[in-house]
């Protein structure tokens, strides 16, 4: 008499890997940039990125990617419209972070499964209101493990002391140049400075972006495209990281550097210059409270901060296991 195939535990279906998350051995795969032949995206996060595979995205997030990407093979669906893939039934839902953001509802024969690495309950301005469901098993990541209100009160204090320190710079005639990363943060210190009365000259790339997210009814406050031959006065300059700050350095006009979100570029050629962390949204979300509210069997944990925030609550009832890619037993 033969014996099938022994059963596999549901951690055994979810294989973390350097380049995203393989879904119970099939041809999904979630947030990954080139293995396997489909992917499911949860935002434009790595909006200048080369996606090898076709990929599963919202709207917003399709418009983002194609900026850089014109040749991207996509999928895209619509929120809370449930659609059918092999013998999984799934539904995108809002993630309430960046634009575009979303959460993956996987449902098996059995299971019930939710994705959701970019969940937030920031009520931006810019991003709608993240939808629940009910589920068997809640997949997040873990990119913070402080204190929820803490981290709030640290993420207004940098605003105030970058917004200090760009109006420093105006007043003493010094153009403030704002690096910062393309998506989300760039749009949001748009907004932010044109709340204070500040108007931004946008790089290329940064402008492009805050137009995707002007056509999807974003506000983002008043900017332009830069033009390093005609800087004006008064102005915020807004440039991506990359950007070849040594030459602008080099002309006549005094500048001062502020890097938020970026330490690529900070290094000892800038140590005059200031950085500054304001977080995305999906660093306040509240771990214990969004768990306690999806009522799961189990949650499973990821990110730079998945261990740690599996360690400090050890003792409570929260049935908690965290995905290590150097602890699974290999797909070959």
């Amino acid at each position: 008499m033969r014996t099938g195939a022994p059963q596999r535990t549901v951690s055994e279906k979810l294989y973390l890997t350097d380049d995203g998350l393989r879904f119970d051995d099939s041809i999904l795969w979630l947030d990954s940039k080139k293995s396997g032949s489909l992917s499911f995206l949860s935002s434009a996060h790595s909006v200048r990125e080369r996606y090898n595979s076709q990929v599963i995205v919202s709207q917003e997030t399709q418009e983002l990617l194609k900026l850089y990407n014109p040749e991207l093979k996509s999928l895209v669906c619509q929120y809370n419209r449930p659609f059918s893939i092999g013998r999984y039934n799934l539904e995108l839902l809002p993630a309430g972070s960046v634009l575009g953001g979303a959460s993956l509802y996987i449902e098996t024969n059995s299971e019930k499964f939710l994705y959701a690495p970019m969940l937030s309950r920031s009520n931006s301005v810019m991003t709608q209101f993240f939808h629940s469901k009910e589920v068997d098993y809640l997949i997040l990541k873990v990119d913070q493990c402080e204190n929820n209100r803490d981290h709030l009160i640290r993420k207004k204090d940098e605003e105030n002391r970058l917004l200090q320190a760009i109006s420093t710079c105006l007043n003493e005639g010094t153009i403030p140049v704002v690096v910062t990363p393309l998506l989300h943060t760039a749009s949001t210190l748009c907004f932010l400075l044109y709340s204070s009365g500040v108007s931004v000259l946008a790089h290329k790339h940064v402008y492009d972006v805050n137009k995707i997210y002007e056509s999807f009814g974003q506000k983002v406050g008043d900017f332009k495209q830069l033009n390093l031959k005609k800087t004006e006065e008064r102005k915020v300059l807004m440039v991506p990281p990359g950007f070849r700050l040594k030459q602008l350095l080099q002309m006549e006009k005094r500048y001062r550097i502020f890097f938020v979100n970026d330490r690529v570029n900070f290094s000892c050629d800038y140590k005059s210059h200031d950085v500054f962390h304001i977080s995305l949204p999906q660093a306040s979300l509240d771990i214990v409270k969004t768990i306690k509210e999806f009522k799961p069997k189990k949650t499973f944990l990821f990110g730079p901060y998945a261990k740690k925030f599996s360690s400090i609550h050890k003792s409570s009832r929260l049935d908690l296991e965290v995905l290590n890619p150097f602890q699974q037993s290999s797909l070959l």
